[in-house]
């Protein structure tokens, strides 16, 4: 009876150990997809981002109405009020440091 006991405990601890290693293969796997797709969700806002940034002198040299240049933003972009003044004001920014 021994000798049962003591083969059953082997194979549950084998079995453990097996389960946490597929376990742990698993998870590495579907964090690196989970990575991967969070990093091109990162990457394509913060190239939206710079794309408008970079458009907003452009519209300044048009127009140069401030207003008139949130409402293009808005309505072009999809911004609201708050995140397009927000544009604005981080390109008015970058034009006075360059």
């Amino acid at each position: 009876m021994e000798l049962t006991g003591a083969f059953w405990q082997d194979a549950r601890e084998a079995g453990i150990k097996i389960g946490e290693r597929r376990g742990k293969k698993a998870g590495i796997k579907e964090g690196r997809k989970e990575g991967r797709k969070e990093g091109r969700k990162q990457g394509r806002r913060e190239g939206t981002d710079e794309a408008i940034i970079k458009l907003i002198p452009d519209l300044v040299a048009l127009t140069n109405d401030r207003q008139a240049v949130i409402n293009i933003l808005m309505k072009k972009m999809n911004l609201n009020q708050a995140q397009a003044e927000s544009y604005y004001k981080r390109a008015m920014e970058r034009e006075k440091r360059d």
